[in-house]
């Protein structure tokens, strides 16, 4: 009952886009530009919260018809990545770099 409230289909798209905009705000107050050297860490992050998107939705869609398995994958991979998001955000070491 509580997966098919309204709030539940409004609250994680308006999340999903504050993320965004902050990272799009982040690029544009310490001008440092994704895709460049300077900002290794910044291309993974952005990279990390569109996969983090990705998996969330499949994570908590519940109107299409998902294996349960898929979801049950999903989430605790979405919570790795959040977790790397984070890191990244207060390291600024790249991963991958």
């Amino acid at each position: 009952r509580l997966a098919r409230a309204r709030w539940t289909r409004i609250v994680p798209p308006v999340v999903d886009t504050v993320l965004l905009v902050s990272g799009v705000a982040l690029m544009i107050k310490t001008h440092i530009l994704p895709f460049t050297e300077q900002g290794t860490w910044l291309t993974e992050k952005l990279f990390g919260v569109i996969i983090y998107i990705v998996l969330g939705f499949i994570a908590l869609d519940y109107r299409r018809a998902r294996s349960q398995q898929a979801r049950l994958v999903a989430f605790p991979l979405a919570l790795v990545v959040l977790y790397i998001i984070i890191k990244l955000a207060t390291t600024k070491i790249p991963l991958l770099g």
